[in-house]
C-alpha cells in the first residue's frame, strides 16, 4: 500500500515537472515569474535598476519600462531621479505609470516637452497602487526636489483600501499604517510557472461561480484574465503581498460592490468605514503636501466611472484642486471619445496620454510664470499636432502587413 502511494506521488511529481517545463517553453507566464519587486511598507514596489517589457495592447510589440536607482519608472534611465531638480511628480496606478505606452508619448515625456524643460517631470506611478500606497510612496520620495504633486485618481483607488488593508484607526481614532508581515513561502511560488496556471484557473472558476457561465460579465472577466498583460500585472503582486491580502482579490463580491453602494447612497456600515478612511487619508496627504510647501493637483481619470466615483467618494471637493479629464476629453471636437483608449485594454492609449498631458499642463501653468499668450501656446500646439501625426504613423506602420520598415517611425516607438 505504502509502495503504491509513493509510486503515485512520484508519478504526479513527474507530470507536474513536465508540465512546468512545458509552461516555461510556452512562455505564457515568463513575464510574471521574472517580475522582481522589493518588499516594503507599501507591500511591494519596483526593484531599482531594472528593465521590464510589456506588450502593447493593440500593436503587440514590446514597450520598455526603465526603473532607475531610486526604483522610479524613468525614461532617462541614466539620470537618477534623486539627482533631478525642480520636479513635478506624478503619482498613481497604471494610468499614471503608463506601462503600455511608447516612451515618447508617456504623460511625463509629453509634459517635459510642453514645459520646455522648465520642470523635470518624474513618474512615480506604480501599476496596481491605491491611495494608501501612493501616500506611502510620496512620503518615501518627499526629500526629492518636488515642487508640484499630481495624483491621478482612478475609481479602483477606493476598493484598494479594502484589498490592501494597510490603514486602520488606533485607540485614539487616529489613522495609522499597519506593519507588513510577509509570508516568505510566496517567494518560492513566485518563480514557479505552475503557480500562475493554477491561480488563473482558480480565478476563471471563481468568475463563473459569481456571474454564471454565460453572462456578459463572466465572459468579460474571463477575457480579462486571459489577456497576457493582465496576468502579468496581477499575478506577481499576488505572491509578494502578505497573507492577509490574499482573500481580498479578484471577484471578491464585497470589493466589487463597495463603489456601487456609495453611488447608490446605500453604503453599509463597513463601506462607511472605508469612506472615512479614504477621506481622512486624502485630507492627510493634502495637508502634508501643503506643509511641504508644494502644490497638489488631483487629476480624475478620463472614464465616466472615475468622475462618478470621485464625486461620490470625496467629501468637501472644494478643498482640493481638481481636474476632471472626462469633461475635457468629451469636449474635444477633433476626436471621438473612444479614440483615447486602447481597443484591447481599458487604459488610455498614446492619444489619451497626449491630451491628458495637455490638460494637466494647462492646469499647472497657472502661476508658473509662463506667458500663456505667445511662445508657450504656440509651442504646445506644435507639440500636440506633431505628436498626433507621429502616433498615427506608428499605428499605420505596425498594423501594416508586412510591418513597414521605416526606421524613423519605428524608432519613435522605443
Amino acid at each position: 500500500m505504502l509502495k503504491n502511494i509513493k509510486s503515485t506521488l512520484i508519478t504526479i511529481l513527474i507530470i507536474l515537472f513536465i508540465f512546468e517545463i512545458f509552461l516555461r517553453i510556452n512562455g505564457r507566464y515568463n513575464h510574471a515569474a521574472e517580475h522582481k519587486y522589493v518588499i516594503s511598507e507599501s507591500i511591494f514596489e519596483p526593484q531599482p535598476k531594472t528593465h521590464l517589457v510589456w506588450d502593447h495592447p493593440d500593436l503587440r510589440n514590446g514597450v520598455v519600462n526603465n526603473y532607475d536607482q531610486s526604483g522610479v519608472n524613468n525614461f532617462f534611465f541614466e539620470i537618477d531621479t534623486s539627482k533631478k531638480n525642480n520636479i513635478i511628480g506624478i503619482f498613481g496606478d497604471s494610468f499614471a505609470e503608463n506601462i503600455f505606452v511608447f516612451n515618447e508619448y508617456r504623460i511625463d515625456k509629453i509634459l517635459q516637452k510642453l514645459f520646455n524643460n522648465k520642470f523635470e517631470i518624474v513618474n512615480y506611478g506604480v501599476n496596481g497602487y491605491g491611495l494608501d500606497q501612493i501616500f506611502l510612496r510620496y512620503k518615501k520620495y518627499k526629500n526629492h526636489d518636488l515642487k508640484k504633486i499630481v495624483y491621478v485618481f482612478i475609481e479602483n483607488d477606493f476598493r484598494n483600501l479594502y484589498e490592501n488593508q494597510l490603514v486602520e484607526y488606533d485607540v485614539d481614532g487616529a489613522l495609522k499604517f499597519r506593519e507588513i508581515k510577509i509570508n516568505k513561502f510566496y517567494f518560492i511560488l513566485n518563480k514557479i510557472h505552475l503557480s500562475y496556471f493554477f491561480l488563473e484557473f482558480y480565478y476563471i472558476l471563481n468568475a463563473m461561480k459569481v456571474y454564471g457561465f454565460k453572462t456578459e460579465v463572466a465572459e468579460g472577466t474571463i477575457k480579462w484574465l486571459q489577456s497576457r498583460d493582465e496576468l502579468k500585472q496581477n499575478f506577481s503582486e499576488k505572491f509578494v503581498k502578505d497573507s492577509r491580502n490574499q482573500k481580498k482579490r479578484l471577484e471578491d463580491y464585497y470589493a466589487s460592490s463597495m463603489l456601487r453602494e456609495v453611488i447608490d447612497l446605500k453604503p453599509s456600515k463597513e463601506t462607511m468605514l472605508y469612506l472615512k478612511k479614504f477621506n481622512d487619508l486624502l485630507s492627510n496627504l493634502n495637508e502634508i503636501i501643503k506643509r511641504d510647501n508644494r502644490e497638489f493637483l488631483i487629476v480624475v481619470g478620463p472614464r465616466s466611472i472615475d468622475t462618478v466615483a470621485f464625486k461620490s467618494i470625496v467629501k468637501e471637493i472644494d478643498n482640493y484642486n481638481v481636474l476632471f479629464l472626462e469633461e475635457k476629453f468629451l469636449n474635444l471636437e477633433s476626436f471621438v471619445y473612444k479614440d483615447f483608449f486602447f481597443k484591447n485594454d481599458y487604459h488610455w492609449n498614446e492619444f489619451g496620454n497626449l491630451y491628458a498631458a495637455k490638460f494637466i499642463f494647462d492646469k499647472l501653468m497657472i502661476g508658473v510664470g509662463i506667458n500663456k499668450i505667445g511662445d508657450a501656446i504656440d509651442q504646445q500646439d506644435k507639440i500636440i499636432d506633431s505628436s498626433i501625426n507621429e502616433i498615427k504613423n506608428i499605428y499605420k506602420c505596425f498594423n501594416a502587413k508586412p510591418i513597414c520598415n521605416d526606421t524613423k517611425i519605428r524608432n519613435l516607438a522605443y
